[in-house]
């Protein structure tokens, strides 16, 4: 696979444009897309560059999934997990990109900002509070661990095309809010093969599966004070990762009475 660089954009730009961006609708700021990377940054060791095709090849795609998911009216609660699942599903594939890279703020600011401007306002509605000062969605815009599309990047990434988009919001945040446990594709794939088939069993029978990944969790954070899992063979991170929660399964199901 080709291994592509990204433009970038350093904080002070990106925080100013975000400033500019915040005054403007959704529709206003599809005239503020621009994929201009002849006068862009990029890593200065890197050895190929992204091309501008390529650039409108990803603006097309994501622009595709978020027209199916309403853009660009603005949605309500859960309105965007659609999107955000379609997304997280294919952005891997498209954008092809260095890894070490991916984990670049600047890289990311350039993505919202220049390529995707109004679908990351549709996505994030970011305006400003009442004292002036930024709403707390401009980290959703700017490349921050926490960006609309970065963290979709880091879900396909880590857990594959099959996994990336079959979890609730929930279910992600708890998996890769811990740098140990998401920073780990292998852990992070059993925990959401876990994820999912509690979450099908609750769609059949009602249950507890949230209670059950909490504890879950809880007991993960605990085995990686005393055991390196990344050091760990497949069989073995199967073996911890399954004990794990069929601990929590136990300790949170009712008891059944005789």
């Amino acid at each position: 696979m080709t291994h592509l660089s990204y433009p970038r954009l350093d904080r002070s730009r990106a925080q100013k444009l975000v400033s500019e961006y915040q005054l403007l609708t959704v529709r206003e700021l599809a005239s503020y897309v621009d994929f201009d990377i002849v006068h862009a940054a990029f890593y200065p060791l890197s050895i190929e560059h992204v091309s501008r095709s390529r650039l409108e090849m990803i603006r097309v795609a994501i622009l595709d999934v978020a027209i199916r998911h309403g853009f660009p009216e603005l949605q309500g609660k859960g309105g965007y997990v659609g999107f955000d699942q379609d997304v997280a599903r294919l952005l891997v594939d498209l954008m092809e990109i260095v890894p070490s890279e991916a984990m670049t703020e600047d890289v990311w600011s350039f993505l919202s900002l220049k390529v995707m401007p109004d679908v990351t306002a549709w996505r994030f509605p970011a305006r400003l509070s009442d004292d002036g000062t930024q709403s707390a969605t401009w980290k959703r815009w700017i490349g921050d661990p926490r960006n609309a599309f970065r963290r979709l990047w880091i879900r396909g990434y880590s857990l594959g095309t099959d996994l990336a988009g079959v979890l609730g919001e929930d279910n992600y945040v708890a998996i890769f809010e811990r740098p140990t446990i998401g920073g780990d594709p292998r852990v992070a794939r059993r925990i959401a093969s876990w994820m999912r088939d509690l979450n099908r069993a609750d769609e059949r029978n009602g249950g507890s599966a949230q209670d059950i990944m909490r504890d879950a969790m809880k007991r993960l954070r605990r085995r990686y004070g005393t055991t390196a899992l990344g050091a760990l063979s497949d069989q073995q991170l199967d073996d911890i990762v399954n004990a794990v929660f069929l601990a929590a399964v136990e300790a949170t199901m009712p008891l059944s009475v005789a």
